[in-house]
This record gives structure tokens, sequence and C-alpha cells, in this order.
């Protein structure tokens, strides 16, 4: 019996523990981000897929006849704002919202931040057309919770992160 009296602090503050999660003030781009390159279509495809080597991005699909390419889930660079909407890491390619608990302000730090590219390149005129879409972005957290039946146990939250537009115009940058 006074086994389960030491146990009831446990349970209430299980239960009662809630996540707060802070909007982001910033503001950042929304996808697909397309830009035009004066280069030929095969000079900006060649440069595209060298980015993606140089960089260690996994392809999935590529598709020159189409000029599409999609990259497998890759792990991302990310950050969290400061309480004026500026990035604590400026060149991160995600920011993501905070998320704290009732009795703390320090933000839960994810486990893995991940997303997948679409890029799609097409001749326009004398020119080239590149379509930029970083999508799936994904922030994971793993969560410790006690149960009174299955005592310690884990779980996983994923919430959704948003582009900062860094990846987009370092790989313009790069393959314009």
């Amino acid at each position: 019996m006074l086994k389960s009296f030491r146990l009831l602090p446990l349970f209430l503050f299980a239960g009662c523990y809630v996540t707060k999660v802070t909007q982001l003030k910033g503001t950042y781009p929304t996808p697909p981000i397309i830009t035009s390159s004066d280069k030929s279509f095969d000079k900006v495809w060649d440069n595209t897929v060298d980015y993606f080597a140089q960089h260690g991005i996994p392809i999935k699909i590529i598709d020159k006849a189409s000029g599409l390419i999609v990259s497998d889930k890759a792990k991302l660079s990310w950050s969290f704002e400061d309480k004026n909407g500026k990035l604590l890491r400026p060149d991160a390619y995600v920011v993501l919202k905070k998320m704290t608990g009732d009795y703390s302000d320090k933000p839960f730090k994810p486990d893995e931040v991940t997303g997948e590219w679409n890029i799609r390149i097409k001749p326009v005129g004398t020119g080239t057309s590149i379509n930029v879409n970083l999508y799936n972005i994904q922030a994971v957290y793993e969560r410790a919770y006690y149960s009174y039946y299955k005592g310690v146990t884990n779980s996983w939250v994923t919430v959704d992160g948003y582009t900062t537009g860094n990846f987009e115009r370092s790989f313009e940058d790069a393959v314009k």
C-alpha cells in the first residue's frame, strides 16, 4: 500500500506534463522556389548532378529526359529562432518551432531532422528554369514516459519543419 502512494506523484506529474509549441516569428519562403539560368539545360543538369554528388545527397530518382531529380531522405541542418525571430544558426537549411514543457522554457532538441529535395530542370527559350522544392521536412523527438502497466516506454513525436531558403540559394548559386 505504501508503495502505491509513493508512485502517485509520478503519475500526477506524467499525466499533467503538456508540451507548448512556440510559433515562428520570421518569414520563410514557400516552396517551390523557382529561378532561371542563362546556361543550357545540359550545363545546369551536369552542375546539379555534381552538386548532389559533392554534397553527399542521396538520389532516389534521376531522369534527365524529364529533368527530374528526387533525393532520398537526408539529414538537414536546423535551427530555432531567437526571441526576435532570427535564426540562431543563420546557415541552417530548416527552422523548427520550439517545443517546451510546462516546467521549463528550455526547448526540446530533436533527435533527427530530415527532408527530401525535388529538383525540376527544364529548358526555357535559350536558358533554363530551375524549380527547387525541399519537402517532407520532419523533426523527430524521442520522448520517454511512464506507464503503470509498461513502466518507462519510449515514443517518437514528429513535427514539421520549414525551409529557410538557405539550401535553395546555395544550390542555385552553384548550378546557375
